[in-house]
């Protein structure tokens, strides 16, 4: 990026830190500037890839509600079948 802004052999030195932002040459500046579009490229695949995981993760989630929403009409069934089938020969209503 700005190899095509700055001439192919700008080597300015200085030992004024300020001079180039608390760089010593152009140089650094620029290899600063790599790394640190480096660091980002890293980071922005990072977050990808957990967004990625993070929407996985979501539909997994969705897939298990629907087996837990079974789950609780089995419950409820079994319950009501208890209540009227076998608690119902308990209290007499079917004894021989």
């Amino acid at each position: 990026m700005l190899n095509k802004i700055l001439p192919a052999n700008s080597i300015t030195e200085t030992t004024d830190g300020s001079a180039y932002g608390g760089y010593t040459s152009l140089e650094d500046a620029v290899d600063q500037i790599k790394s640190l579009e480096l660091q980002l490229e890293q980071a922005q695949t990072a977050s990808a890839a957990k967004e990625e995981e993070l929407d996985q993760l979501k539909a997994e989630v969705l897939r298990l509600k629907e087996f837990e929403n079974q789950q609780v009409e089995f419950q409820r069934i079994q319950k009501e079948f208890y209540d009227e089938v076998v608690y119902s020969i308990r209290t007499g209503c079917g004894r021989i």
